[in-house]
């Protein structure tokens, strides 16, 4: 039985991609939750981009990827970062969209 690697690379895209799920969702609830009025908006926006600085520290250390791993050493920043903030979004509109009452 063949054991399958995957790249580290993939691993850092998918890393982000998942978190962009959890942090989107999160975020959703936290708009329900806190009635702040502007800061409503703003607080999941300033937590989505804390928590994607936050994922080169949990890359670095729990995946323990190195820059050298990479073909390119930028891409442990900079890797998923679209799809990060992309399926962020998606979550949290999609979560407000099913959890808002029509007004």
């Amino acid at each position: 039985m063949e054991v399958l690697r995957v790249k580290a690379g993939s691993k850092i895209y998918y890393t982000r991609v998942l978190l962009g799920v959890g942090v989107g969702l999160f975020s959703g609830w936290l708009y329900l939750v806190l009635p702040l009025g502007l800061l409503q908006s703003l607080i999941p926006s300033i937590l989505a981009v804390l928590v994607y600085v936050g994922s080169f520290y949990l890359i670095t250390r729990v995946l323990r990827i190195k820059a050298e791993d990479l073909n390119n050493p930028a891409f442990l920043k900079t890797g998923g970062i679209f799809a990060y903030f992309l399926t962020w979004l998606v979550f949290w509109s999609l979560y407000l969209t099913f959890t808002l009452p029509p007004s």
